[in-house]
């Protein structure tokens, strides 16, 4: 937004992005990057920015390691840009480490645990999802997460140990 003659005027600027993404598997471990370079993007002084956003993960599957039927994957991201407090974006410095269990059974059931921290401003998030078919036509998910320490960042702070549960069954026709 931005001061109007008649009050507020919302702000559409075009912009032009370049994008560019990478996968490589390696076995059981698989390699991902992506990167957006953005020019013209408004600053909230109304300036012209030119930023970039990238993101980087790995994830190594292990198959059956206990021997009771399911597989764990390992997962490390970071997802980085050169926006600093100029955004709202909340992944502007941030690192993420979880742990996915996957069993090998017709309702193909998941389960994935993820930590987040935003190394700017100490937030912490923890989300525990549930994923299971439970049927040809029917997916139910759960989702619980918990925002711990938010710190300094004042965008998150009316979320202090916040948390919340989200249940979606999809239908599939």
């Amino acid at each position: 937004l931005r001061p109007g003659a008649s009050g507020p005027e919302a702000l559409y600027p075009v912009v032009t992005q370049l994008g560019l993404g990478a996968q490589y598997l390696m076995g059981a471990t698989f390699l991902r990057g992506e990167g957006v370079h953005v020019v013209g993007r408004p600053d909230a002084r109304g300036r012209t920015r030119t930023d970039q956003l990238y993101t980087v993960e790995v994830e190594h599957e292990t198959y059956d390691p206990v021997g009771l039927g399911f597989d764990v994957a390992g997962i490390l991201s970071y997802a980085g840009s050169s926006l600093g407090e100029d955004s709202a974006n909340d992944n502007q410095n941030d690192g993420y480490a979880g742990l996915r269990f996957t069993w090998n059974d017709v309702g193909s059931t998941e389960i994935s645990v993820l930590a987040g921290h935003d190394f700017d401003f100490g937030s912490t998030t923890l989300t525990v999802e549930f994923e299971r078919r439970l049927n040809d036509r029917l997916l139910l998910s759960i989702e619980a997460f918990e925002v711990f320490d938010v710190g300094r960042d004042p965008a998150l702070s009316p979320l202090e140990n916040a948390g919340g549960v989200r249940l979606e069954l999809t239908t599939y026709f």
